[in-house]
């Protein structure tokens, strides 16, 4: 993770990536903290289970 991540960095990278053209037409930055662990295991959970679903449904279900 980027645990000293700022403003400051923030604006100084966007400057050098972007033109001021494109920077000119940005109504608003939002900076996201990282996600952790548990996050990122809960929405992995969350895409496997639709994959199941999804599989399911394709391939047809038997008890047998």
């Amino acid at each position: 993770g980027h645990k000293n991540f700022n403003i400051g960095n923030s604006e100084k990278a966007i400057e050098q990536v972007f033109s001021a053209e494109f920077r000119n037409r940005l109504d608003a930055i939002i900076s996201f903290s990282d996600l952790s662990t548990d996050v990122i295991l809960h929405i992995v959970d969350k895409f496997v289970l639709e994959l199941k679903k999804s599989y399911l449904v394709q391939m047809g279900y038997s008890k047998e």
